[in-house]
């Protein structure tokens, strides 16, 4: 039987999550940079990753701007190619997201 997960599965991400791409978001990139190699090398994917995906960059910044609590108003602020995304955020991130996750059945 497989398994579903509904929105209102994920207690806190109201505060960081707003659409079901933001959630893909996390998990594209959490598959892109791994878990496993040194910091220097993690980090080197990512910026090669967000370097060919400009609107990504921005939507990662966004939410990591939101798990600090910074304010942010979409589509008002510009992100700044020249803004450099750190591993140590993105981890930050993916596990304030990903540790959420709730697999049940549904019959």
């Amino acid at each position: 039987m497989p398994s579903y997960f509904s929105w209102k599965d994920g207690e806190t991400w109201g505060n960081i999550l707003s659409t079901w791409g933001d959630f893909q978001l996390v998990v594209e990139v959490a598959e892109e940079i791994g878990g496993k190699g040194s910091y220097s090398r993690r980090q080197e994917k990512l910026n090669k990753f967000l370097d060919q995906e400009p609107e990504k960059k921005k939507r990662l910044i966004h939410l990591i701007c939101r798990i600090d609590g910074t304010k942010v108003y979409d589509d008002k602020k510009e992100v700044n190619d020249e803004v450099e995304v750190s591993v140590k955020k993105v981890e930050m991130l993916i596990k304030e997201v990903l540790s959420k996750v709730k697999i049940k059945n549904v019959l």
